[in-house]
């Protein structure tokens, strides 16, 4: 979102400068300096899209060491259930790990990403991660053991 919000300013600050005052002679240098206010806002987007960039994959990363660590969590849940909840749990837990390989697909592909790329794999690596996410919270939900539960065994 910031990333097009810079984008709206830039263009905003080039129409200002075409849309000045000046009229006259000076009708050459008004497109010469549109040309570098375009340049340098093109050049400034880039290299806040590069921040961004990083900043993003780093946080995203994160955040999937941290769904990887309650995926594991899950896994050792599935132990312990009726084989009617057993049988849901496997399904589950295999539906995890597809959108699971598929959120690393999508960091693993980072790097290689072009600033004409990066909206739509910020797009796409932030739909899987919220699959993945919303998925993992539903089955913690299902599956997480009544407190107290494992003392009635």
């Amino acid at each position: 979102m910031r990333y097009l919000s810079l984008i709206c300013l830039s263009f905003l600050v080039v129409f200002s400068l075409g849309c000045g005052s000046g009229g006259g002679a000076g009708e050459d240098t008004t497109a010469t300096q549109v040309k570098q206010t375009v340049e340098t806002a093109a050049q400034t987007t880039a290299d806040y899209a590069w921040e961004q960039k990083e900043a993003f994959t780093k946080q995203m990363k994160e955040n999937f060491k941290a769904l990887d660590k309650q995926m594991e969590t899950l896994k050792g849940q599935g132990k312990d259930l009726s084989s009617e909840a057993k049988a849901r749990w496997e399904k589950t837990m295999a539906r995890l790990e597809t959108q699971k390989e598929a959120l690393k697909k999508q960091l693993d592909k980072a790097a290689d990403t072009s600033a004409e790329q990066w909206g739509k794999f910020s797009k796409d690596a932030s739909n899987a991660y919220q699959q993945l996410s919303t998925g993992l919270t539903n089955a913690v939900k299902e599956f997480q053991k009544p407190a107290g539960a494992e003392k009635n065994q």
